[in-house]
C-alpha cells in the first residue's frame, strides 16, 4: 500500500505518533512530507527519511503566484455586503490586503505543490492529527507557510476517491458559524492605551497645553527613532508625544464585527468565494477557510476597535502630522486612513532595505502622503515601479542618528557580557525574517542558511555568536541549538546589542538583512547569504558593500578570505559601484530633523 504522511512539528515530537510511522513504514510504501523547520530537525534525529514539500514546486512559478496573489488580495472581498465591508468610511476589505496577500501566496503555492504531490497515486492519506494553526503569537498571516497544505491535500484528494485518515485522534473540520467561530471578546477600552499616552508624555503634552501655538507631531516608530526625533524637536516650535494605538470598542462596533464574521461565514458566501478565489481549476477557499477564520475573525475586530481608537485620538491630541513606520499592514493602515481623512499628514519612513516589492504592492506610502527614505537608490527604487518622485524624499535613517554617535566600546566588558574571550577572534551570525513576501522565499532558508554558516565556520578557531532576529527569537533559538548540536559546533546565542557585537565581530555573516548595511557602517566585512535567485537582491553587493555568497562553496570561499586576511576590512576596487552614501545619505546625526521637516506643519527645525 502507498501512503502519504504529512508531519508537522506536534507529531513529529510525539513518540507515539513516531512509533505509528516505524510500523506503518515497515509493511507498506510511505512518503513523508516534512511540514516545517523543527518537524525536519525531529525527523532527521529519528532517522526517518523525508521530503520538503518545497521539492514538488517549481521555482520558475513564483512571480506568477504573486502577481495572482496580489490581485485577489484587491479584489476578493468585492462580492461582500458593501455595508458590512466597510466601517465608518474605511474599507475593511482594503485595509486586510497586505495580510490576505501574505496567506494567498503560501495558499496558491500548497495548490501547485498539492497537485504536484497528488500526481502519485496514494492509497492512504494521512494528514497531522491537529488541525492547522497560526504559528506565531501576532494577528497576521506571516509564518503561515505549509499550514493550508493539509487541508488543501485533503480537499483535491477526496475529491479524487483518495482515503484520507489522521495520524491521531482529532476533532472533525468544521465551517466555523456564529455558533462556534470566534467570539468577541470584552472591550479592551480606551482608558488603558489614554493613560499609558498620557503618563509617557506628561512632559512634552504639558508644554503644548502651555504653549498653544506649538504643533502637534505623533510618532510610531521604534524607541531609537521617536528618541531622536523627539532630541530634535526640543526648542523648536513643535512637540512631539508617542503614540500607542490601542482598541476602541463599543455596542454599535461590536454588531458590526458580529455581522460580518457571520456574513463570510454564510453558506452562500462561502460558495461565492470559493468560486472566485482561485488557482487555474483549483478551488480552496473553503478548504482553508476554518484556518483563515482563526486569524481573519481576529483581525477584523482588530481593525474596527483601531478606527475608533484613531478617530478618539485624533480628538484628544489634534496632530498636525503623524510620522510611522509603514502604512500597510492592517491596523497601521486603518490608522493612517482615519487620520489621513481628518486632515492629518502621513509621513511614512522606510525602516529596512528594500529586496522585493511583492508583485507591487510593497510601494510606500500606501495612503500617506510621502515617505522619508535612505538614499537615492531606494528613491529610484520606488520611482522605477510607478510611484511618482516627489513621494520619494531622501533623508537618512533616524535610527542611524545614534549609530553616528554611538560611544567606543568597552571590549572587556562587553566579552565578560557575552562570554567570549577577547584575544580570540569571533564571527556574528545574524539570523533571517524568512517570511512569505514571495513565492521564492521558503521555511527550508531557516535551516539552510543556519546550516550553511555553522558548517563553514567549525573548520576556524573562531567564536561564533548568532544574534536571534527580533521576529522570531524562540523559534530560531531552538532552530539554532539542533544544528550547532547536529553539527558538532559550540555557539553562543544572544538576542539582544547587535551593534555592540558587530564591532566585536571580526566578520559577519547575514542574508538579506539591514544587518549588511549597519555592519558595513561600523567598518565590518560582510557575506551575505542569498538562497535564491542567484543574484544581488539588495545591490549592496554590485556596488561592492558586502560580498554576495550563493552557496556552500562561495560561503566557504568568502569567509576563508576575510578571516585568513590581516585587516579585517573588505579592500574596495576604485570601479565596482558606488559608496554606502548611495543607500544611507546623510550620515550626520540629523535624519531626524530632515524627516520632521517633511511633517510641514510647522517652522523648520532649529537646532539649538
Amino acid at each position: 500500500m502507498r501512503c502519504l504522511a504529512l508531519i508537522d512539528e506536534r507529531d513529529s515530537r510525539n513518540p507515539h505518533i513516531i512509533a505509528f510511522l516505524r510500523k506503518l513504514m515497515d509493511r507498506n510504501d510511505v512518503h513523508i512530507l516534512g511540514l516545517s523547520t523543527l518537524a525536519d530537525l525531529s525527523l532527521r534525529n529519528e532517522g526517518i527519511p523525508y521530503s520538503t514539500p518545497n521539492g514538488h514546486f517549481s521555482t520558475e512559478r513564483y512571480s506568477e503566484i504573486d502577481a495572482r496573489a496580489y490581485s485577489i488580495s484587491q479584489t476578493w472581498y468585492e462580492t461582500l455586503d458593501a455595508d458590512l465591508e466597510s466601517y465608518r468610511g474605511v474599507s475593511i476589505g482594503a485595509v486586510l490586503e497586505y495580510d490576505l496577500y501574505h496567506l494567498l501566496v503560501d495558499a496558491l503555492r500548497n495548490v501547485e505543490i498539492a497537485s504536484a504531490v497528488l500526481r502519485d497515486s496514494f492509497d492512504v492519506i494521512y494528514l497531522p492529527s491537529s488541525d492547522p494553526a497560526v504559528e506565531s503569537p501576532g494577528l497576521g498571516f506571516h509564518a503561515v507557510c505549509y499550514q493550508t497544505l493539509p487541508p488543501i491535500i485533503s480537499d483535491m484528494a477526496r475529491k479524487r476517491g483518495v482515503k484520507v485518515e489522521r495520524l491521531g485522534p482529532t476533532g472533525g473540520v468544521t465551517i466555523p458559524d456564529a455558533e462556534t467561530g470566534y467570539k468577541v471578546p470584552r472591550d479592551q477600552g480606551f482608558l488603558t492605551s489614554s493613560a499609558l499616552f498620557l503618563t509617557r508624555n506628561r512632559r512634552d503634552l504639558l508644554s503644548l497645553m502651555a504653549h498653544r501655538r506649538y504643533s502637534r507631531i505623533a510618532l510610531r516608530l521604534c524607541e531609537t527613532c521617536q528618541d531622536e526625533m523627539i532630541r530634535h524637536l526640543r526648542g523648536t516650535e513643535a512637540r512631539g508625544v508617542k503614540a500607542f494605538p490601542g482598541l476602541v470598542h463599543n455596542r454599535r462596533s461590536k454588531e458590526h464585527v458580529s455581522r460580518l464574521l457571520d456574513h463570510l461565514r454564510d453558506e452562500v458566501v462561502l460558495s461565492r468565494l470559493d468560486g472566485s478565489i482561485v488557482h487555474g481549476d483549483d478551488r480552496f477557499w473553503r478548504a482553508i477557510y476554518p484556518f483563515v477564520d482563526e486569524v481573519l475573525s481576529r483581525l477584523i475586530y482588530h481593525i474596527v476597535g483601531r478606527v475608533n481608537w484613531s478617530e478618539r485620538f485624533v480628538k484628544l491630541f489634534r496632530p498636525d502630522a503623524f510620522v510611522v513606520f509603514e502604512d500597510i499592514t492592517p491596523l497601521s493602515r486603518a490608522m493612517c486612513q482615519v487620520l489621513r481623512d481628518r486632515g492629518v499628514r502621513i509621513v511614512v519612513v522606510q525602516h529596512g532595505i528594500l529586496t522585493n516589492d511583492m508583485a507591487g504592492m510593497y510601494l510606500l506610502p500606501k495612503v500617506g502622503d510621502v515617505q522619508a527614505v535612505w538614499g537615492e537608490y531606494y528613491k529610484e527604487w520606488h520611482v522605477k515601479r510607478g510611484m511618482p518622485a516627489d513621494s520619494q524624499v531622501v533623508t537618512g535613517f533616524p535610527r542611524y542618528d545614534k549609530l553616528v554617535r554611538m560611544p567606543q566600546i568597552d571590549q572587556g566588558n562587553l566579552c565578560k557580557q557575552f562570554g567570549l574571550d577577547p584575544e580570540k577572534k569571533m564571527v556574528m551570525i545574524a539570523t533571517e525574517w524568512y517570511q512569505p513576501v514571495s513565492a521564492r522565499y521558503t521555511i527550508e532558508m531557516e535551516e539552510e542558511f543556519i546550516r550553511l554558516a555553522l558548517r563553514v565556520l567549525k573548520s576556524h578557531d573562531v567564536q561564533i555568536v548568532v544574534k536571534l532576529h527580533p521576529g522570531h527569537q524562540d523559534r530560531y533559538h531552538r532552530i539554532v541549538s539542533e544544528i550547532a548540536d547536529q553539527e558538532g559546533v559550540k555557539v553562543i546565542v544572544v538576542r539582544n546589542s547587535l551593534w555592540e557585537l558587530i564591532q566585536l565581530s571580526s566578520l559577519v555573516i547575514a542574508s538579506v538583512s539591514t544587518v549588511g548595511v549597519e555592519a558595513n557602517l561600523l567598518g565590518r566585512p560582510v557575506v551575505c547569504v542569498v538562497l535564491v535567485d542567484q543574484r544581488d537582491v539588495s545591490g549592496l553587493a554590485e556596488n561592492n558593500l558586502v560580498i554576495s555568497a550563493f552557496n556552500e562553496e562561495g560561503l566557504r570561499e568568502s569567509v576563508n578570505s576575510i578571516i585568513k586576511a590581516e585587516q579585517g576590512t573588505i579592500a574596495a576596487s576604485s570601479d565596482a559601484g558606488r559608496g554606502i552614501d548611495y543607500f544611507i545619505d546623510g550620515l550626520d546625526g540629523h535624519a531626524s530633523k530632515r524627516v520632521l521637516e517633511l511633517c510641514g506643519s510647522f517652522h523648520s527645525v532649529r537646532t539649538n
